[in-house]
């Protein structure tokens, strides 16, 4: 299987985001009938698979992205479609209307690391929400639940540099999932999937973490013989609104053909 599919109606699909439903449906039971987060839905692949298996899936997505994304799960059991910029300003403006639609039982992502200008604000929403999600979730009685974010994505620049961001934050466990079907997306060297399991334990910084602008590597630990964020970045010196010709030009490793 490619790594993308063209969609009928011009939406490109990134069939990682198949893999992780795949995976969830079939190892994760205790999803059917709670509600998750998505952040970068896209065409709604993923929260279509999820929703058929009885899994509320809360779509987000950026301005540029949302009418056609609505378009997309109109019609389509068990979700709800809502704006969410990246970033702190983002997250002030839309962040309330997706917390209402909680409580949450996760934190679903697939393929959104490919760019690296996106990085910082992704990481700035991600730990916005955990913090908020877990917040608002209801008290039990010497139990304490994390927040689980199930993450996916295929092997390419600066794609794990992002969770050596993550690393740096020390906000973060994860498990990195060795087995899972990959649906044939690793037949070619250098194809490999990521599939990490993340456990939210705390935010640090409480809050206060300043945009990441290094240009130098970011060190991590290493996991099936990559290390994490062991790859050089050119990060912007200041966020940048990404416009649709962004997105297209981070792509370059999308075949031509077809």
């Amino acid at each position: 299987m490619r790594d993308s599919t063209d969609e009928a109606d011009g939406g490109l699909c990134w069939n990682a985001s198949k893999v992780l439903a795949n995976y969830l449906v079939t190892t994760q039971p205790g999803l059917v009938g709670t509600t998750v987060l998505e952040f970068g839905s896209g065409t709604g692949a993923l929260a279509a698979r999820l929703s058929a298996a009885g899994v509320r899936v809360v779509c987000t997505d950026c301005d540029l992205q949302i009418d056609y994304l609505s378009r997309r799960m109109q019609g389509v059991a068990h979700t709800t479609v809502l704006p969410l910029n990246w970033g702190d300003a983002g997250w002030e403006t839309g962040g309330g209307a997706v917390l209402d639609q909680g409580p949450y039982s996760a934190i679903i992502m697939a393929e959104l690391y490919g760019l690296v200008q996106a990085h910082d604000v992704l990481l700035a929403t991600l730990l916005q929400a955990c913090s908020a999600v877990a917040a608002r979730r209801p008290a039990s009685p010497g139990k304490t639940e994390p927040v689980v974010v199930w993450s996916i994505f295929k092997n390419r620049p600066f794609s794990l540099n992002f969770l050596g961001l993550l690393h740096d934050t020390g906000a973060f466990e994860w498990e990195m999932i060795e087995e899972f079907d990959r649906m044939g997306m690793e037949e070619d060297p250098g194809d490999e999937l990521f599939l990490h399991r993340l456990v939210y334990i705390g935010d640090p910084s409480g809050g206060s973490r300043q945009p990441q602008t290094s240009t130098e590597t970011h060190q991590g630990p290493v996991e099936g013989g990559v290390e994490i964020g062991a790859q050089s970045s050119q990060a912007p010196a200041e966020l940048v609104t990404l416009t649709p010709v962004d997105l297209a030009e981070s792509r370059p490793w999308q075949d031509e053909e077809g």
